[in-house]
């Protein structure tokens, strides 16, 4: 993988971010998926009040960018050499800011966090909750549709975002005024880093960050409008979702990198049948063997990468 610049070649790489609960974690990937630089910085959690869990937004950009900076030197390479950035987050942590300023209206409010557990409590206790599972009942009884399944078989919980942006709503004066003017963004990490990196330009999520907030239809792929109403939440302060792919970035199947959806078809068509570690299967198109060992490093980044051994 490189580019052509002022003649020559060029080498690029990958810049992966983690930003979990305990700490942020950058690493610097080469074409062969081998880590050539790393960074880390804590997450200093905060508690307010009790049950209370909370980051502070600024505290959580200057970690994001330090790592980011720290990794690309540490690697060797200059910030011109990163083609595409891929941001891991702990998922259903969130949330708002002004629209046109960028500014937070509050911390971060920790998918830990439990302020609105005693709310949680009552709504699944509540004759509401029972009507509309008894209904939804009887509309998969009759329809057999399984989104009416899961219609009459939802439970609220806490680490879900939908009771603790309620929680905000009722307390903060400067988000219900804000969404009265238009100019409210929710967002969870992945979405307020993608709105800091791109100036504002971009407000936007992906499907598996949206269906952990609790309040995405998987059904119909779009927040969903019944809970929103359901609970008094405005669909004009959500971001829009995408897939993954839709933003411009370099990607990887473990086989090679690509840039555009044509390389990738070119790719696809090479082998019919992908197998991560080229175990032969009968009837089966194994990778070529050059693909193997890209594979196997693919997978130790990844394993170095989410701690799940010590290389």
């Amino acid at each position: 993988m490189g580019s052509r610049r002022n003649g020559y070649n060029k080498e690029s790489f990958i810049l992966s971010v983690d930003v979990g609960t305990t700490s942020i974690r950058c690493h610097v990937y080469d074409k062969e998926a081998q880590i050539r630089g790393s960074c880390t910085s804590k997450v200093v959690p905060l508690y307010p009040e009790v049950g209370h869990v909370e980051m502070d937004p600024d505290a959580l950009w200057k970690g994001f960018t330090s790592v980011v900076k720290g990794a690309v030197q540490d690697a060797g390479v200059q910030m011109g050499q990163i083609e595409a950035l891929g941001i891991s987050t702990q998922r259903a942590t969130f949330t708002t800011w002004d629209r046109k300023t960028g500014v937070p209206f509050h911390n971060f409010i920790s998918w830990q966090d439990q302020r609105a557990a005693e709310l949680v409590k009552s709504w699944n206790r509540s004759c509401t909750m029972n009507i509309i599972h008894s209904v939804m009942k009887v509309v998969y009884f009759l329809t057999r549709q399984k989104r009416s399944l899961a219609a009459s078989l939802i439970v609220f919980s806490t680490q879900h975002v939908t009771f603790r942006l309620v929680w905000v709503l009722a307390h903060y004066k400067q988000v219900r005024q804000a969404i009265d003017e238009g100019n409210c963004c929710f967002g969870t990490i992945d979405t307020w880093l993608l709105f800091k990196l791109t100036k504002g330009c971009v407000h936007a999520t992906d499907y598996s960050n949206a269906s952990s907030t609790g309040i995405f239809d998987s059904y119909q792929m779009c927040w969903s409008g019944f809970l929103s109403a359901l609970v008094s939440l405005p669909l004009s302060i959500f971001p829009k979702v995408e897939n993954t792919g839709c933003v411009p970035a370099v990607c990887t199947d473990g086989r090679g990198f690509w840039t555009t959806r044509e390389e990738l078809k070119k790719l696809q068509s090479i082998d019919k049948v992908f197998l991560p570690k080229g175990t032969e299967k009968e009837g089966a198109i194994s990778p070529d063997q050059e693909y193997i060992p890209v594979l196997q490093r693919w997978e130790r980044a990844l394993r170095r990468s989410m701690n799940w051994y010590k290389p």
